[in-house]
């Protein structure tokens, strides 16, 4: 169950400002490739007519990021579609 009634403390938030940094330095490079290997003409394509397209593949990829970030920086983390 999704707990928003907790409060992260400065040390919490200071050891994931900490993990977070270190993950995206790491992965940046990776997921940069990632995104620049879709073809424009390929944005719209699916494996599976039930399955996201490539384009909104790679926005949950880029926002997911931005999401925890904003989730860290003002102390709320919600699920997403909250």
């Amino acid at each position: 169950m999704w707990h928003t009634d907790w409060a992260m403390t400065p040390d919490f938030i200071q050891a994931m400002t900490g993990v977070l940094i270190q993950g995206l330095q790491s992965e940046f490079p990776v997921t940069s490739k990632v995104l620049a290997a879709i073809p424009d003409q390929n944005q719209d394509y699916r494996p599976d007519s039930k399955s996201k397209t490539a384009l909104e593949l790679a926005w949950h990829i880029a926002a997911t990021d931005i999401w925890f970030i904003d989730g860290v920086k003002t102390s709320k983390l919600r699920p997403a579609d909250s």
